[in-house]
């Protein structure tokens, strides 16, 4: 007789900087159990396990500094809440590794929302940031899938060579499947 037992994810439940912090170092999937404030601190994303940082409807913010920072060579994926920086001219999120957004609402204050300088794809998202007019800034590869319908302030994307569209404020866009 073979016994087949169904793989169970385990998250670790986290309430506040320090046990968010210390989760996020260890990989793996990671859940907010209620709302955080970073006063002093970067939520800084460099585990070699890949981070699911799931926010349970919850809002991770940042009054400081920016709320959360992805190392190189690392994958995170941020689901399900809100990522809000409160400081002016500050991100909510700088990318430098392999980044998913699913879920989320990502919010800057005279900024953009995504700062992406790898990898990053954004699903079922709004991203309000307004720097020049933009939510993101993607100096690195940013991708839409087909189904991809996120809302997105002001424009789309600010790009260094401008081959990526700019959407108008508040436009829903779908990326359609390429032939």
């Amino acid at each position: 007789t073979v016994t087949i037992a169904k793989a169970v994810e385990t998250a670790t439940v986290v309430t506040t900087f320090e046990e968010l912090q210390a989760a996020v170092n260890a990989g793996g999937t990671v859940k907010l159990g209620g709302n955080i404030t970073l006063w002093d601190g970067i939520l800084v994303v460099g585990s070699s396990v890949p981070v699911i940082l799931d926010l349970n409807g919850y809002t991770l913010t940042s009054n400081r500094y920016i709320p959360i920072q992805v190392q190189p060579d690392v994958i995170c994926t941020i689901k399900n809440g809100t990522v809000t920086n409160t400081v002016d001219m500050w991100t909510a999120v700088y990318n430098f590794g392999t980044l998913t957004v699913q879920n989320c609402t990502l919010n800057a204050n005279n900024y953009f929302s995504l700062y992406n300088y790898c990898t990053a794809t954004v699903t079922d998202s709004t991203l309000n940031g307004n720097l020049y007019g933009d939510s993101i800034c993607n100096p690195g590869k940013f991708l839409l899938p087909a189904s991809w319908r996120g809302h997105l302030q002001q424009r789309h994307l600010h790009h260094a060579d401008h081959r990526i569209p700019c959407i108008p404020h508040r436009q829903t866009y779908r990326r359609h499947a390429e032939s």
